[in-house]
């Protein structure tokens, strides 16, 4: 899983990871160095919850005023081989509107496209691939794990985001530039979905089925 900050991982697919915490084991890697260094614990104290491998912070700056007065970043792009995508089942990272167009967020998702590697998107309001539903005990369970891991964004992030305390979260799958032919196209959304499907046990709710 590929994040710009810690504390995203749980706020765009913590209710999957907790629901299918039994079925495949996870790496993190996070890309900034938050101003709040408690948020940074956080993540390192995430193993508690998840059978994790690999755990990374590669601390780029988080400089707030990126996000509130549209300051631009300098992050060079050493990080994207610093990653062995090939050893990884599925990858898990940013949708291409930043979730709510943060620029750390697209930046990621864009240089994820740029190379081409095949990657699931997370934090879908609408144009999703498919869904994974949570009853209203998963649902508290993230929400726990959010205040018990960053304290300090808990309720910043309950009034400004809605999202993460909805019973769904939703997906989308992200094919590389390069597969423009169709059928190229369907064989990497087929090998996404029988990837997804056995890890979730066989509960893949795809959108076409609603």
């Amino acid at each position: 899983m590929i994040c710009a900050h810690p504390d995203d991982e749980l706020l765009w697919m913590g209710g999957t990871l907790l629901k299918y915490r039994e079925n495949f084991k996870v790496d993190f890697a996070c890309l900034t160095m938050p101003f709040n260094r408690s948020r940074v614990k956080g993540l390192f104290r995430i193993e508690r919850h998840f059978n994790t491998g690999v755990i990374l912070c590669f601390g780029y700056e988080d400089d707030t005023a990126v996000w509130r007065e549209g300051v631009n970043f300098d992050f060079d792009d050493q990080w994207l081989d610093c990653l062995d995508y090939e050893k990884y089942d599925l990858i898990f990272s940013h949708n291409r509107y930043g979730e709510y167009y943060h620029p750390h967020h697209i930046y990621i998702h864009n240089r994820l496209k740029e190379k081409g590697i095949p990657f699931i998107s997370f934090g879908h309001l609408e144009f999703s691939d498919f869904y994974v539903n949570l009853d209203d005990k998963e649902r508290s369970e993230k929400q726990n794990l959010l205040m018990e891991l960053y304290p300090s964004e808990y309720e910043r992030s309950f009034h400004k985001f809605t999202y993460w305390h909805t019973n769904i979260e939703r997906f989308r799958f992200e094919i590389p530039d390069e597969n423009n032919e169709k059928n190229e196209n369907e064989d990497v959304r087929e090998e996404f979905m029988k990837k997804i499907d056995c890890l979730w046990g066989g509960e893949l709710q795809l959108k076409n089925e609603l």
